[in-house]
């Protein structure tokens, strides 16, 4: 029986097999759609691989494709630039041509591509003549950037750069715009040359006003004395302003008194001023401590004396003469009473005896901060100074009232005003005065209820944070119509972000957000630039038209809410923080406030990538870890960033016993500093601690991620 059934079985299956087969076959063999075509070419581009994109978009290329118009065009594009990316820009050149209509929403990126495609083709008189239709374009400015390093990378002999010098010379030609790069400006000299028309001097003072490292401003400089050249005032400032930002303030130093001759008074008293401030930023305090005994600072450099009281007084503060440098102060108060540098200098000195720990001192100068400056944008910093000095010597009664004419101020921002009504309330509570204290809490937790200070107040001490919070001042999603202008550009911008050119996307989304743009054009924004996993330049955009309401907002499931705590790398944040034994919202939380989610992040310090690695800290934790690592090169891949840094934040939190202020407090600071704190400061309360911070960057970096920390928790772990 058994036997006969599988017989049956037998014979009936290969029929199955038959009967299946096509409808199987065909399933598997349908075509995939168009989008799905072009995700799978727009990866394979992304990834590097443009033979396999171009494999990818054969479908969408043919000319009886299913896609649509829009897609079609995104095609194309990919097709070019994969094509450019194989150097082969003949090929490229035809798709680049598809679109010919000069009103054509994205016509500028099409003339540009045209242009690489021309250069990399050395077809320079065709691409001339591309760059000059680019620039009557009213977009070209956007490309300026990438226009000139092309440029820089094609021409390199003066037969190639010949048919752009015409372009160049035209006074009323854009193309002017390019020659303020220096590099450009020197390729555009020889070119001039080859040709045997050499530069008229008031050209070479174009390049002289924006140098871009020491050579250029030197080899400026010497051109600028051999001609005899005669700078206008405006050049003069823009040179200056371009050695600053530069900081090339050793150059600086020798320049400015040869500038000096012969000018206005008002652009003496600017470069007097630039003079004076240089010495201080080269760390020539010796220097300044001579010419301030010569005198010369008012005769010869017209530096004004409130400004070199103000100067002076820092020079022998860093040179550890505290009397020289107080009675400048002094002298400052007494003659300059109402000089916008005073605040300034009673805030400098203040700040100075805190750092040397003799904290009466530092009080006198607050103090007479609030006397004499009875109206200034730091006043709110100068009363939290005094309350938390009279706090720590159990002066509560006083440090309230200092509280007290703090909240009186309009402008104090979310978190400071968090802070004067969190310690108001603590400080009531010490003086057993519940009453108060539940007031002050209960306008915290009404008010600020997502600041560091209303968080730390709800899940440490819930008793005190009752009151309900406030109604969400983010509009819902169906109350945000974009315009017809708005929505033309975020589809413009779209389509950037689907052919690989993002960072021209987010600089027309940047000059759009600029002055008071709608909500309906942030949110939407917004929404783009998560879509395309630009997180960086998300957490900017939350930063700068969010900020205020969701520190005032209760915590919700809105849109906007998870713009600004989203879950980038997730994964690798997952797998190696459950490696290291962390939380992984833990060590989303330091990512997200050490680099904003930037991986290529390079901060003051040299600190690296997401998760800002010191160079040293990194090449450490691979060896622990037995990683082989290229430094820098490698710290700025996210995925090998994230591994290191959620290792090192594993130890670190190991040391310190997993208490998160210390453990992020060492993260940013070093732990040999977060030791030494733990030592010296007397603290009753975790809350104590951080307000006794030293650095200020730590300080407020801890409340942050404590912040971010514990948001993350309730959005996407409740």
């Amino acid at each position: 029986m058994l036997r006969s059934n599988f017989l049956k079985k037998a014979k009936i299956l290969p029929l199955l097999g038959v009967l299946l087969i096509p409808a199987v076959s065909g399933l598997w063999a349908k075509p995939a759609d168009p989008e799905h075509r072009w995700a799978e070419a727009r990866v394979a581009f992304i990834e590097g691989q443009p033979e396999q994109a171009l494999e990818a978009l054969t479908p969408l290329l043919a000319s009886g494709t299913q896609a649509s118009q829009r897609l079609q065009e995104q095609a194309w594009m990919l097709a070019g630039k994969s094509l450019l990316a194989l150097s082969r820009p003949q090929e490229a050149r035809t798709w680049f041509a598809r679109v010919q209509q000069s009103d054509h929403e994205h016509y500028d990126l099409w003339l540009y591509y045209r242009l690489e495609s021309r250069l990399q083709a050395q077809e320079y008189a065709e691409a001339a003549s591309v760059l000059d239709a680019l620039l009557k374009h009213s977009r070209y400015e956007s490309h300026l950037p990438r226009i000139r390093e092309q440029l820089l990378a094609h021409l390199q002999t003066p037969e190639a750069s010949a048919p752009f010098i015409a372009l160049l010379d035209d006074p009323k030609s854009p193309a002017q715009h390019l020659l303020e790069d220096y590099r450009i400006h020197r390729l555009h000299r020889s070119g001039r040359e080859a040709q045997g028309r050499p530069l008229e001097k008031s050209e070479w003072l174009q390049a002289w006003q924006h140098p871009i490292d020491l050579e250029s401003a030197q080899e400026s400089q010497k051109v600028l004395q051999k001609e005899k050249l005669s700078p206008s005032d405006a050049e003069v400032r823009q040179r200056v302003s371009s050695l600053r930002s530069l900081r090339l303030y050793d150059h600086l130093i020798e320049e400015l008194p040869s500038l000096m001759k012969g000018r206005s008074k008002e652009l003496r008293v600017h470069l007097g001023k630039s003079y004076i401030n240089s010495l201080f930023r080269a760390r020539n305090y010796s220097q300044m401590v001579r010419i301030y005994h010569r005198g010369e600072y008012g005769k010869r450099y017209s530096v004004p004396r409130a400004y070199e009281y103000y100067w002076m007084m820092r020079a022998y503060q860093r040179l550890k003469r505290t009397k020289d440098a107080r009675f400048l102060l002094y002298k400052l108060e007494k003659e300059f009473p109402d000089s916008g540098l005073l605040p300034l200098a009673y805030e400098y000195m203040g700040s100075y005896y805190q750092a040397q720990r003799e904290p009466k001192k530092a009080a006198f100068w607050w103090r007479r901060f609030l006397e004499r400056v009875p109206s200034h944008q730091d006043r709110g910093e100068m009363l939290w100074n005094m309350a938390w000095h009279h706090s720590r010597g159990k002066g509560y009664l006083t440090a309230n009232k200092y509280l007290e004419q703090g909240l009186e101020q309009e402008q104090l921002g979310p978190e400071t005003k968090a802070k004067f009504l969190y310690w108001r309330g603590k400080f009531h509570l010490r003086l057993k005065q519940q009453d108060a204290a539940r007031q002050s809490f209960e306008l915290l937790v009404s008010q600020l209820p997502n600041t560091y200070y209303g968080l730390r107040l709800k899940l440490e001490e819930p008793k005190w944070a009752q009151a309900a919070p406030p109604a969400s001042a983010l509009k819902p999603e169906d109350q945000l119509e974009l315009s017809s202008s708005e929505a033309k550009l975020i589809k413009h911008c779209e389509f950037l972000f689907e052919v690989g050119d993002g960072d021209l996307a987010l600089l027309r989304l940047q000059i759009a957000l600029k002055g008071k743009p709608s909500e309906a054009l942030v949110r939407h924004t917004g929404k783009v630039l998560e879509q395309h996993h630009q997180y960086h330049a998300l957490q900017k955009l939350v930063t700068r038209h969010f900020f205020q309401d969701l520190k005032s907002s209760g915590l919700s499931q809105h849109p906007a809410w998870i713009m600004a705590f989203p879950r980038p790398y997730w994964e690798q944040v997952q797998r190696y923080s459950e490696d290291a034994g962390i939380d992984p919202y833990w060590a989303l939380s330091i990512m997200r406030e050490e680099s904003l989610f930037d991986p290529q992040a390079v901060s003051s310090a040299n600190a690296l990538g997401l998760m800002q690695l010191m160079p040293a800290t990194a090449k450490d934790v691979a060896r622990w870890n037995k990683m082989n690592v290229r430094i820098p090169e490698d710290i700025f891949d996210p995925q090998i960033n994230t591994r290191l840094g959620t290792s090192y934040l594993g130890r670190l939190a190991g040391r310190f016993e997993d208490e998160l202020i210390f453990t992020a407090g060492s993260y940013n600071a070093g732990p040999g500093n977060m030791k030494n704190w733990l030592k010296r400061i007397q603290y009753r309360s975790l809350e104590e601690f951080v307000e006794d911070i030293p650095f200020e960057e730590t300080r407020e970096y801890v409340k942050r991620v404590y912040r971010t920390y514990q948001i993350y928790k309730l959005l996407y772990q409740s």
